[in-house]
Protein backbone atom coordinates (compact mmCIF):
# COMPACT_ATOMS: atom_id res chain seq x y z
CA UNK A 1 0.00 0.00 0.00
CA UNK A 2 1.42 3.36 -0.97
CA UNK A 3 1.68 6.27 1.51
CA UNK A 4 -0.27 9.44 0.52
CA UNK A 5 1.86 12.36 -0.48
CA UNK A 6 2.02 15.28 1.95
CA UNK A 7 -0.04 17.76 -0.17
CA UNK A 8 -2.82 15.19 -0.59
CA UNK A 9 -2.85 14.48 3.14
CA UNK A 10 -3.01 18.22 3.96
CA UNK A 11 -5.91 18.68 1.50
CA UNK A 12 -7.85 15.77 3.06
CA UNK A 13 -7.42 17.18 6.59
CA UNK A 14 -8.50 20.65 5.43
CA UNK A 15 -11.71 19.29 3.83
CA UNK A 16 -12.62 17.27 6.96
CA UNK A 17 -11.98 20.32 9.19
CA UNK A 18 -14.20 22.55 7.07
CA UNK A 19 -17.01 19.97 7.16
CA UNK A 20 -16.80 19.69 10.96
CA UNK A 21 -16.74 23.47 11.44
CA UNK A 22 -19.64 24.01 9.07
CA UNK A 23 -21.97 21.36 10.52
CA UNK A 24 -23.05 23.25 13.71
CA UNK A 25 -23.68 26.41 11.69
CA UNK A 26 -25.98 24.49 9.33
CA UNK A 27 -27.91 23.12 12.33
CA UNK A 28 -28.20 26.59 13.84
CA UNK A 29 -29.36 27.98 10.51
CA UNK A 30 -32.01 25.27 10.25
CA UNK A 31 -33.15 26.01 13.81
CA UNK A 32 -33.34 29.78 13.32
CA UNK A 33 -35.27 29.47 10.07
CA UNK A 34 -38.40 28.70 12.08
CA UNK A 35 -38.51 32.34 13.25
CA UNK A 36 -38.78 34.65 10.27
CA UNK A 37 -39.18 38.03 11.98
CA UNK A 38 -38.96 39.46 15.51
CA UNK A 39 -39.91 42.95 16.66
CA UNK A 40 -39.59 44.16 20.25
CA UNK A 41 -41.29 47.04 22.06
CA UNK A 42 -40.57 48.27 25.61
CA UNK A 43 -42.14 51.01 27.71
CA UNK A 44 -42.01 51.86 31.40
CA UNK A 45 -43.13 54.10 34.20
CA UNK A 46 -40.26 54.53 36.57
CA UNK A 47 -40.63 52.76 39.88
CA UNK A 48 -43.79 50.95 38.82
CA UNK A 49 -43.43 48.61 35.84
CA UNK A 50 -41.54 47.83 32.65
CA UNK A 51 -43.65 46.39 29.81
CA UNK A 52 -42.02 44.09 27.26
CA UNK A 53 -43.77 42.93 24.09
CA UNK A 54 -42.45 40.82 21.24
CA UNK A 55 -44.16 40.22 17.92
CA UNK A 56 -42.94 37.43 15.65
CA UNK A 57 -43.65 35.36 12.60
CA UNK A 58 -42.84 31.66 12.75
CA UNK A 59 -43.34 28.58 10.60
CA UNK A 60 -44.06 26.41 13.66
CA UNK A 61 -46.39 26.49 16.63
CA UNK A 62 -44.84 28.22 19.65
CA UNK A 63 -45.13 26.40 22.96
CA UNK A 64 -43.50 29.05 25.19
CA UNK A 65 -41.33 32.17 25.14
CA UNK A 66 -38.99 33.13 27.97
CA UNK A 67 -37.47 36.58 28.36
CA UNK A 68 -33.97 37.01 29.74
CA UNK A 69 -33.20 40.30 31.50
CA UNK A 70 -29.79 41.59 32.49
CA UNK A 71 -29.81 45.11 34.01
CA UNK A 72 -26.45 46.84 34.02
CA UNK A 73 -26.52 46.97 37.81
CA UNK A 74 -27.12 43.23 38.30
CA UNK A 75 -24.46 40.54 37.99
CA UNK A 76 -26.89 37.79 37.11
CA UNK A 77 -29.50 37.20 34.42
CA UNK A 78 -33.19 37.21 35.34
CA UNK A 79 -35.48 34.78 33.49
CA UNK A 80 -39.25 35.08 33.25
CA UNK A 81 -41.98 33.28 31.27
CA UNK A 82 -43.89 35.56 28.88
CA UNK A 83 -47.64 35.47 28.27
CA UNK A 84 -48.64 34.29 24.80
CA UNK A 85 -51.24 36.84 23.69
CA UNK A 86 -51.89 35.20 20.30
CA UNK A 87 -49.90 33.26 17.72
CA UNK A 88 -47.84 36.34 16.89
CA UNK A 89 -47.47 38.28 20.17
CA UNK A 90 -46.16 37.69 23.69
CA UNK A 91 -45.86 40.10 26.62
CA UNK A 92 -44.34 40.40 30.09
CA UNK A 93 -44.80 42.99 32.85
CA UNK A 94 -41.81 43.54 35.13
CA UNK A 95 -43.33 44.80 38.39
CA UNK A 96 -40.68 46.87 40.14
CA UNK A 97 -42.19 46.61 43.62
CA UNK A 98 -41.98 42.80 43.67
CA UNK A 99 -38.65 42.43 41.84
CA UNK A 100 -35.17 43.86 41.93
CA UNK A 101 -35.51 47.65 42.12
CA UNK A 102 -33.56 48.83 39.11
CA UNK A 103 -32.06 52.31 39.67
CA UNK A 104 -32.71 55.06 37.17
CA UNK A 105 -30.55 55.53 34.09
CA UNK A 106 -29.69 51.87 33.76
CA UNK A 107 -29.26 50.01 30.48
CA UNK A 108 -31.16 46.71 30.39
CA UNK A 109 -30.04 44.00 27.99
CA UNK A 110 -32.75 41.48 27.10
CA UNK A 111 -33.48 38.69 24.63
CA UNK A 112 -36.08 36.00 23.94
CA UNK A 113 -35.92 32.21 24.01
CA UNK A 114 -38.52 30.36 21.89
CA UNK A 115 -39.56 26.77 22.51
CA UNK A 116 -41.66 25.19 19.73
CA UNK A 117 -44.20 22.39 20.03
CA UNK A 118 -41.84 19.90 18.39
CA UNK A 119 -39.10 20.63 20.97
CA UNK A 120 -37.03 22.87 18.74
CA UNK A 121 -35.64 26.03 20.41
CA UNK A 122 -34.41 29.40 19.20
CA UNK A 123 -32.62 32.26 20.96
CA UNK A 124 -33.15 35.74 19.54
CA UNK A 125 -30.60 38.47 19.07
CA UNK A 126 -29.92 40.67 22.10
CA UNK A 127 -31.72 43.99 22.52
CA UNK A 128 -31.14 46.87 24.94
CA UNK A 129 -33.40 49.41 26.62
CA UNK A 130 -32.58 52.54 28.65
CA UNK A 131 -34.54 52.70 31.88
CA UNK A 132 -34.62 56.38 32.78
CA UNK A 133 -36.39 58.39 35.48
CA UNK A 134 -39.36 59.36 33.31
CA UNK A 135 -41.90 59.89 36.09
CA UNK A 136 -41.52 61.25 39.61
CA UNK A 137 -44.06 60.26 42.21
CA UNK A 138 -42.55 62.92 44.48
CA UNK A 139 -43.24 65.67 41.96
CA UNK A 140 -46.34 63.96 40.63
CA UNK A 141 -45.28 64.71 37.08
CA UNK A 142 -43.46 63.23 34.11
CA UNK A 143 -39.82 64.29 33.84
CA UNK A 144 -39.03 65.62 30.39
CA UNK A 145 -35.25 65.37 30.24
CA UNK A 146 -33.28 67.68 27.96
CA UNK A 147 -29.59 67.28 27.13
CA UNK A 148 -26.63 69.57 26.58
CA UNK A 149 -23.24 68.05 25.67
CA UNK A 150 -19.72 69.40 25.71
CA UNK A 151 -16.89 66.99 24.95
CA UNK A 152 -16.98 63.97 27.25
CA UNK A 153 -19.71 65.41 29.49
CA UNK A 154 -23.48 65.53 28.97
CA UNK A 155 -25.76 67.46 31.32
CA UNK A 156 -29.41 66.35 31.52
CA UNK A 157 -32.06 68.56 33.12
CA UNK A 158 -35.84 68.83 33.35
CA UNK A 159 -36.19 72.19 35.10
CA UNK A 160 -34.56 75.54 34.28
CA UNK A 161 -33.03 77.33 31.32
CA UNK A 162 -30.07 76.10 29.19
CA UNK A 163 -27.71 78.38 31.17
CA UNK A 164 -28.31 76.07 34.12
CA UNK A 165 -26.81 72.89 32.61
CA UNK A 166 -24.03 74.94 30.96
CA UNK A 167 -22.79 75.86 34.43
CA UNK A 168 -22.73 72.15 35.24
CA UNK A 169 -20.67 71.36 32.14
CA UNK A 170 -18.24 74.17 33.00
CA UNK A 171 -17.87 72.84 36.54
CA UNK A 172 -17.21 69.32 35.21
CA UNK A 173 -14.43 70.55 32.93
CA UNK A 174 -12.92 72.82 35.58
CA UNK A 175 -13.17 70.06 38.15
CA UNK A 176 -11.29 67.71 35.85
CA UNK A 177 -8.52 70.30 35.53
CA UNK A 178 -8.44 70.75 39.32
CA UNK A 179 -8.09 67.04 40.08
CA UNK A 180 -5.33 66.73 37.46
CA UNK A 181 -3.09 68.64 39.89
CA UNK A 182 -3.30 65.63 42.20
CA UNK A 183 -3.73 62.64 39.88
CA UNK A 184 -3.67 61.86 36.20
CA UNK A 185 -7.40 61.36 35.64
CA UNK A 186 -8.99 61.91 32.23
CA UNK A 187 -12.32 60.63 30.86
CA UNK A 188 -12.01 57.57 28.66
CA UNK A 189 -15.71 57.44 27.81
CA UNK A 190 -18.68 59.81 28.04
CA UNK A 191 -20.08 60.81 31.44
CA UNK A 192 -23.75 61.69 32.04
CA UNK A 193 -24.73 64.18 34.75
CA UNK A 194 -28.42 64.30 35.74
CA UNK A 195 -29.53 67.47 37.48
CA UNK A 196 -32.30 67.34 40.09
CA UNK A 197 -33.84 70.31 41.81
CA UNK A 198 -34.91 68.55 45.01
CA UNK A 199 -33.29 65.82 47.07
CA UNK A 200 -36.46 63.72 47.37
CA UNK A 201 -36.62 63.20 43.61
CA UNK A 202 -32.93 62.30 43.54
CA UNK A 203 -33.42 59.70 46.27
CA UNK A 204 -36.40 58.38 44.34
CA UNK A 205 -34.08 57.80 41.36
CA UNK A 206 -31.89 55.71 43.67
CA UNK A 207 -34.98 53.73 44.73
CA UNK A 208 -34.74 55.37 48.17
CA UNK A 209 -31.71 53.28 49.06
CA UNK A 210 -29.51 56.29 49.92
CA UNK A 211 -29.36 57.84 53.42
CA UNK A 212 -31.25 61.05 54.08
CA UNK A 213 -28.08 63.15 54.11
CA UNK A 214 -27.08 62.19 50.55
CA UNK A 215 -27.25 65.25 48.28
CA UNK A 216 -25.51 63.79 45.22
CA UNK A 217 -24.50 60.36 43.98
CA UNK A 218 -22.17 58.74 41.47
CA UNK A 219 -22.56 55.33 39.83
CA UNK A 220 -19.02 54.90 38.50
CA UNK A 221 -19.60 51.61 36.70
CA UNK A 222 -22.42 53.23 34.69
CA UNK A 223 -20.62 56.59 34.17
CA UNK A 224 -23.62 58.36 35.72
CA UNK A 225 -23.69 61.18 38.29
CA UNK A 226 -26.77 62.59 39.98
CA UNK A 227 -26.62 66.05 41.55
CA UNK A 228 -29.18 68.08 43.46
CA UNK A 229 -28.98 71.77 42.54
CA UNK A 230 -31.59 74.19 43.83
CA UNK A 231 -31.86 77.16 41.43
CA UNK A 232 -31.17 80.46 43.13
CA UNK A 233 -28.45 82.37 44.93
CA UNK A 234 -26.57 79.25 46.07
CA UNK A 235 -26.73 77.27 42.81
CA UNK A 236 -23.19 78.16 41.67
CA UNK A 237 -21.74 77.09 45.01
CA UNK A 238 -23.69 73.81 44.90
CA UNK A 239 -22.62 73.12 41.31
CA UNK A 240 -18.95 73.82 41.97
CA UNK A 241 -18.97 71.50 44.98
CA UNK A 242 -21.13 68.59 43.84
CA UNK A 243 -20.22 68.20 40.16
CA UNK A 244 -16.41 67.93 40.47
CA UNK A 245 -16.80 65.63 43.48
CA UNK A 246 -19.05 63.12 41.72
CA UNK A 247 -17.23 63.07 38.38
CA UNK A 248 -13.96 62.39 40.22
CA UNK A 249 -15.43 59.10 41.47
CA UNK A 250 -16.27 58.20 37.88
CA UNK A 251 -12.84 59.22 36.56
CA UNK A 252 -11.20 57.08 39.24
CA UNK A 253 -13.31 54.11 38.15
CA UNK A 254 -12.52 54.68 34.49
CA UNK A 255 -8.82 54.54 35.35
CA UNK A 256 -8.88 51.65 37.84
CA UNK A 257 -11.76 49.46 36.66
CA UNK A 258 -12.60 46.70 39.14
CA UNK A 259 -9.64 47.78 41.33
CA UNK A 260 -11.65 50.90 42.16
CA UNK A 261 -13.31 49.06 45.04
CA UNK A 262 -9.90 48.37 46.59
CA UNK A 263 -9.29 52.05 47.33
CA UNK A 264 -9.83 52.93 51.02
CA UNK A 265 -12.95 54.95 51.63
CA UNK A 266 -10.93 57.85 53.04
CA UNK A 267 -8.95 57.99 49.78
CA UNK A 268 -12.10 57.70 47.62
CA UNK A 269 -13.79 60.61 49.30
CA UNK A 270 -10.62 62.55 50.06
CA UNK A 271 -9.59 62.73 46.41
CA UNK A 272 -13.14 63.62 45.34
CA UNK A 273 -13.31 66.35 48.00
CA UNK A 274 -10.04 68.05 47.01
CA UNK A 275 -11.40 68.27 43.46
CA UNK A 276 -14.27 70.51 44.60
CA UNK A 277 -13.98 74.01 43.20
CA UNK A 278 -15.77 75.39 46.27
CA UNK A 279 -14.65 73.32 49.28
CA UNK A 280 -17.04 72.89 52.17
CA UNK A 281 -16.30 75.83 54.52
CA UNK A 282 -17.62 73.85 57.52
CA UNK A 283 -14.98 71.13 57.29
CA UNK A 284 -12.46 73.10 59.36
CA UNK A 285 -15.07 73.69 62.06
CA UNK A 286 -15.86 69.97 62.22
CA UNK A 287 -12.15 69.18 62.59
CA UNK A 288 -11.52 71.73 65.33
CA UNK A 289 -14.59 70.67 67.31
CA UNK A 290 -13.61 67.01 67.08
CA UNK A 291 -10.05 67.79 68.15
CA UNK A 292 -11.26 69.84 71.10
CA UNK A 293 -13.60 67.07 72.25
CA UNK A 294 -11.11 64.28 71.41
CA UNK A 295 -13.58 62.66 69.00
CA UNK A 296 -11.48 62.52 65.84
CA UNK A 297 -12.04 59.24 63.99
CA UNK A 298 -8.89 57.12 63.55
CA UNK A 299 -8.05 57.06 59.84
CA UNK A 300 -7.77 53.27 60.04
CA UNK A 301 -11.49 53.16 60.87
CA UNK A 302 -12.27 54.98 57.61
CA UNK A 303 -10.67 52.35 55.39
CA UNK A 304 -13.73 50.21 54.65
CA UNK A 305 -16.78 52.40 55.28
CA UNK A 306 -17.90 55.69 56.74
CA UNK A 307 -20.10 55.95 59.85
CA UNK A 308 -23.86 55.99 59.36
CA UNK A 309 -24.66 58.91 61.70
CA UNK A 310 -24.92 62.26 59.91
CA UNK A 311 -22.51 64.16 62.20
CA UNK A 312 -19.93 61.39 62.03
CA UNK A 313 -20.25 61.20 58.25
CA UNK A 314 -19.52 64.92 57.91
CA UNK A 315 -16.49 64.54 60.18
CA UNK A 316 -15.31 61.55 58.11
CA UNK A 317 -15.49 63.64 54.93
CA UNK A 318 -13.65 66.52 56.61
CA UNK A 319 -10.86 64.26 57.88
CA UNK A 320 -10.50 62.48 54.53
CA UNK A 321 -10.23 65.76 52.62
CA UNK A 322 -7.71 67.16 55.09
CA UNK A 323 -5.64 63.96 55.19
CA UNK A 324 -5.37 63.75 51.39
CA UNK A 325 -4.32 67.41 51.21
CA UNK A 326 -1.65 66.64 53.81
CA UNK A 327 -0.36 63.71 51.75
CA UNK A 328 -0.24 65.92 48.67
CA UNK A 329 1.65 68.65 50.55
CA UNK A 330 4.17 66.14 51.87
CA UNK A 331 4.63 63.85 48.85
CA UNK A 332 3.18 65.70 45.86
CA UNK A 333 1.18 64.22 43.00
CA UNK A 334 3.87 61.56 42.47
CA UNK A 335 3.23 60.29 45.99
CA UNK A 336 -0.53 60.12 45.42
CA UNK A 337 0.09 58.29 42.13
CA UNK A 338 2.23 55.73 43.99
CA UNK A 339 -0.49 55.35 46.61
CA UNK A 340 -3.28 54.76 44.07
CA UNK A 341 -1.07 52.32 42.14
CA UNK A 342 -0.40 50.34 45.33
CA UNK A 343 -4.12 49.89 45.90
CA UNK A 344 -4.66 49.17 42.22
CA UNK A 345 -2.30 46.22 42.68
CA UNK A 346 -4.55 44.82 45.38
CA UNK A 347 -2.80 45.68 48.64
CA UNK A 348 -4.57 46.40 51.94
CA UNK A 349 -5.39 49.81 53.41
CA UNK A 350 -2.43 49.74 55.81
CA UNK A 351 0.05 48.19 53.37
CA UNK A 352 -0.77 50.65 50.60
CA UNK A 353 0.45 53.56 52.71
CA UNK A 354 3.52 51.58 53.77
CA UNK A 355 4.32 50.75 50.13
CA UNK A 356 3.90 54.30 48.85
CA UNK A 357 5.44 56.30 51.72
CA UNK A 358 7.45 53.79 53.77
CA UNK A 359 5.52 54.79 56.87
CA UNK A 360 2.63 53.27 58.77
CA UNK A 361 -0.84 54.78 58.59
CA UNK A 362 -0.69 55.71 62.29
CA UNK A 363 2.65 57.50 61.80
CA UNK A 364 1.24 59.54 58.93
CA UNK A 365 -1.90 60.28 60.91
CA UNK A 366 0.21 61.60 63.80
CA UNK A 367 2.13 63.89 61.43
CA UNK A 368 -1.15 65.06 59.88
CA UNK A 369 -2.52 66.01 63.31
CA UNK A 370 0.64 67.92 64.21
CA UNK A 371 0.50 69.96 61.00
CA UNK A 372 -3.28 70.40 60.98
CA UNK A 373 -3.79 71.40 64.61
CA UNK A 374 -0.26 72.64 65.41
CA UNK A 375 -0.23 70.67 68.64
CA UNK A 376 1.47 67.54 69.89
CA UNK A 377 -0.54 64.36 69.69
CA UNK A 378 -0.91 61.97 72.63
CA UNK A 379 2.11 59.75 71.78
CA UNK A 380 4.29 62.84 71.27
CA UNK A 381 3.09 64.35 74.55
CA UNK A 382 3.97 61.13 76.33
CA UNK A 383 7.46 61.15 74.83
CA UNK A 384 7.88 64.81 75.76
CA UNK A 385 6.87 64.12 79.35
CA UNK A 386 9.38 61.29 79.55
CA UNK A 387 12.07 63.55 78.11
CA UNK A 388 11.32 66.33 80.61
CA UNK A 389 11.34 63.83 83.48
CA UNK A 390 14.77 62.53 82.55
CA UNK A 391 16.15 66.06 82.12
CA UNK A 392 14.85 66.90 85.58
CA UNK A 393 16.47 63.84 87.11
CA UNK A 394 19.74 64.62 85.31
CA UNK A 395 19.75 68.17 86.66
CA UNK A 396 18.96 66.99 90.17
CA UNK A 397 21.72 64.39 90.13
CA UNK A 398 24.23 66.88 88.69
CA UNK A 399 23.27 69.53 91.24
CA UNK A 400 24.46 67.57 94.30
CA UNK A 401 28.13 67.25 93.22
CA UNK A 402 28.06 70.87 92.09
CA UNK A 403 26.97 72.05 95.56
CA UNK A 404 29.65 69.93 97.21
CA UNK A 405 32.29 71.32 94.83
CA UNK A 406 31.24 74.91 95.58
CA UNK A 407 31.46 74.25 99.30
CA UNK A 408 34.97 72.80 98.98
CA UNK A 409 36.15 75.76 96.95
CA UNK A 410 34.99 78.30 99.53
CA UNK A 411 37.90 80.05 101.32
CA UNK A 412 38.25 79.07 104.97
CA UNK A 413 38.45 81.77 107.72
Amino acid sequence: MSTPKAPHLFFSILVITLIVMTFPRVALSQSSSSVQEIQSQVSHQFGTEISFEVTYQTTKAVQSIDIFLRPQTVHETLTERMTLVDNQTASYEYLVASNYRIPAFTKIDYWFYFTFSDGETFESEHFSYFYDHNFSAVNGTALDWQTLTNGSYSAHWYDGEPEFPQKVLDAAQNGQEEISKYLNLVPTTSIDIYIYTNSAALREALQNTAPEWVGAHASPSRNVALVNIIPGAEETTQIERQVPHEITHILLYQRLGESYDNLPQWLHEGIASVAELYPNPNYRKYLDEAKATETLIPISELCATFPSETEQVLLAYAQSESFVRFLYTEYGSAGLEDLVTAYENGTTCENGVQTAFNQTLSQLERQWQIQTFDVLTAPDIELSEIFVTWIGLFCLISLVPLIILIRLMRPRN
